[in-house]
């Protein structure tokens, strides 16, 4: 069942001993399946920093370069069963699945409806408040909206997320939250 993935597999346990070891992997680092079994971990892959981040790292996952080849790697701890999956994953597929999850959410229902031509109104400080919400737009910040009820809080957010550079993502309702005639 693990061939039949797109993705390379990796376990060891406890002693560093490779317990996993699939097809996907075979290809990539050119050692064959039946002898990585068993093996520890630093006679299968000689790359010193893949190594320290499977066994050590505290981050869930890092670009590496392999042979020419750029990738992501999962990592994952099973503690209760004291071993260490790794899942080696081609930086495209990776992107494709990300694309496919925005996709996702977005027929959800998770993207913004409003844009700022949908606040409609002539007021000076109406129309200084849309010019400064295009500029916070640009940044990487987040935005606390205070208002009353009922003076377009929501329109405002969903305004900045489509002049922002995640305009292509999801909006996340769960992010948008009021308080008490704040909308953070």
């Amino acid at each position: 069942m693990l061939d039949t993935r797109d993705d390379g597999i990796l376990a060891i346990n406890q002693h560093q001993k490779v317990t996993v070891f699939n097809r996907c992997l075979k290809a990539l680092f050119h050692f064959p399946v039946i002898d990585a079994i068993n093996k520890p971990l630093d006679e299968v892959i000689v790359q010193q920093e893949i190594i320290d981040f499977i066994l050590s790292s505290n981050e869930e996952s890092k670009f590496f370069t392999i042979y020419g080849v750029d990738l992501v790697i999962l990592r994952h701890h099973m503690e209760t069963e004291n071993t260490i999956v790794a899942t080696f994953k081609s930086i495209n597929q990776a992107f494709e699945v990300e694309k496919m999850a925005q996709r996702e959410l977005r027929n959800k229902g998770f993207y913004a409806n409003y844009d700022f031509d949908d606040i409609v109104g002539e007021h000076p400080l109406l129309n200084e408040s849309k010019q400064i919400a295009k500029k916070l737009a640009l940044s990487q910040h987040p935005s606390l909206i205070q208002g009353e009820t009922g003076t377009g809080k929501e329109l405002f957010a969903h305004s900045i997320h489509l002049h922002s550079m995640r305009k292509n993502g999801p909006l996340y309702r769960d992010k948008l939250q009021c308080f008490n005639g704040k909308f953070a």
